[in-house]
């Protein structure tokens, strides 16, 4: 792979011209058209379980929360209770937030993180919340959000919504030619740096016509950078910027040997002498899909934002892109870069937005 990687996967020009003239009827999660849908599926499911798994409905979550209530006042009187109060007092518990009940699962231990149950009728609500905020991310980045977020809402009902989202139909993907990647022997935050540039010449935003990617190989945190030249100077002035932040990896790895990397690597040399190189080729498989999905990955999300947004500028974009993806859960790692690297998640989420 070349050390630019062009931005081929959909007509630039053309397909964010119609994406933005059709962007509210056809590109939106938001629209009553999809919530039948996905009701309507999730019903269908439901009623293919034959009554094995029976949905948690408003009126069911309420009936339950009645059946809590009575149990503590039995409890408190001396009255037996009944047994659907028994049933459902070892399994659920409640939990009042501003003088309104919630059910929630019950603890096996108190350090158990608490789990609210979310009525069916209110999944699309949530999932569509959580859907934009992971940069319309799939199953299982939506997964661990949920959990992160301490509700319990079925699988089922994320695959059904994920599969119906028009935008993530637009995805592209590089097929995964191995189940897992090698490891190597470079394991650690800011060990081996990746370094690639996205070719945007097709669709410029002003004077930016490249973006800079870098990530770190074993968390996968990543740090995107608008660039309006691929002159070494440039792309070595934002590399610098980046290794002030976190310091300069032992290894950064690039896809080409070429004249252009050694002028980047003499400038970065110059203040991190202990700063090596290494060149992914051809005949590193691994190393180069990983590079090409996180780069395809990268296009898609951007263009989910620009229509989101209804902006062309993915200078401003990539910034929010780039947050999607260290704060979204990541196959590899079993966790978000995020977390990988500072031990935590966001304290706070983001809007998927940005005032033009």
């Amino acid at each position: 792979m070349a050390l630019k990687t062009e931005f081929v996967s959909v007509p630039m020009q053309t397909e964010y011209d119609n994406c933005f003239t059709s962007a509210n009827a056809e590109n939106t999660c938001e629209d009553s058209e999809l919530k039948e849908k996905f009701d309507q599926q999730l019903k269908d499911f439901y009623d293919s379980q034959g009554g094995r798994q029976k949905p948690w409905t408003i009126a069911r979550v309420v009936e339950v929360i009645s059946h809590l209530k009575t149990a503590k006042t039995a409890i408190e009187l001396g009255i037996r209770r009944t047994p659907p109060q028994y049933y459902w007092g070892k399994r659920c518990d409640l939990i009042s937030i501003d003088d309104e009940d919630y059910l929630i699962l019950k603890k096996s231990t108190p350090d158990d993180p608490t789990v609210r149950v979310i009525p069916i009728e209110k999944y699309y609500d949530f999932l569509l919340e959580i859907h934009k905020e992971s940069g319309h991310g799939g199953r299982d980045k939506m997964l661990y959000s949920i959990k992160n977020r301490g509700l319990y809402i079925q699988k089922k009902a994320v695959e059904i919504f994920v599969a119906l989202c028009s935008i993530c139909k637009r995805k592209t993907h590089i097929p995964r030619k191995n189940a897992f990647m090698k490891l190597t022997s470079l394991t650690g935050f800011n060990v081996r740096g990746q370094v690639d540039l996205i070719d945007f010449q097709t669709a410029p935003d002003g004077e930016y016509k490249w973006l800079l990617s870098y990530q770190d190989h074993t968390t996968k945190f990543l740090q995107l950078r608008p660039l309006r030249s691929k002159e070494a100077s440039e792309v070595a002035s934002e590399l610098v910027k980046i290794f002030l932040t976190f310091g300069a990896p032992t290894v950064l790895q690039s896809d080409s040997g070429g004249e252009f990397t050694v002028e980047i690597l003499e400038k970065i040399m110059k203040m991190w002498p202990d700063c090596k190189t290494i060149h992914a080729s051809p005949r590193h498989p691994e190393t180069q899909s990983c590079m090409e999905r996180n780069n395809q990955d990268v296009e898609n999300m951007l263009r989910i934002w620009m229509v989101a947004n209804d902006s062309t500028s993915w200078s401003i974009g990539c910034y929010f892109v780039q947050y999607q993806k260290n704060t979204s859960y990541h196959r590899i790692i079993g966790r978000s870069p995020y977390r990988a690297v500072f031990g935590c998640d966001p304290k706070s989420t983001l809007e998927n937005s940005v005032d033009s």
